[in-house]
């Protein structure tokens, strides 16, 4: 079992700070970070709408409605609740739509993505890391 990896990210992403060295982003770099606790990246006051395009420049509506029904059957009806109504299995659906969302971001670190998602949102998940065109890191 590999240990540290979470801690890893979180600096990385620049959560934590760095106590020794420098962390150091090329020019034009955003980071995206997805943390294996969905409530380090779901503000549940946001509705799964708000929490998508919660950004400096955000991604347009149809845009985030597009991410959000690749995983999502009844996508329309997720747009407008809050994160607070979410079931677990929502809330572990709604935290990588909402980092795909904000396809700005340039380097996504995203820890353990698939925990608790089931295999159609897997599948979901893929198809829309496949069409990402940034740096990528999964643990």
């Amino acid at each position: 079992m590999a240990r540290g990896k979470s801690t890893l990210l979180k600096l990385m992403a620049g959560v934590l700070p760095v106590q020794h060295g420098a962390r150091e982003l090329g020019h034009n770099v955003r980071t995206g970070y997805f943390s294996q606790n969905r409530i380090d990246v779901l503000n549940a006051s946001h509705t799964v709408s708000t929490g998508a395009r919660d950004m400096p420049n955000p991604v347009s509506e149809q845009t985030a409605r597009t991410v959000l029904g690749s995983f999502f059957v009844f996508a329309a009806t997720m747009f407008s609740k809050t994160v607070a109504v979410l079931s677990g299995g929502e809330k572990s659906r709604t935290g990588p739509c909402q980092v795909i969302a904000r396809s700005a971001e340039t380097f996504l670190l995203m820890d353990e993505p698939t925990t608790h998602l089931d295999v159609g949102s897997i599948d979901a998940l893929i198809g829309a890391l496949k069409q990402y065109h940034g740096t990528l890191n999964l643990y």
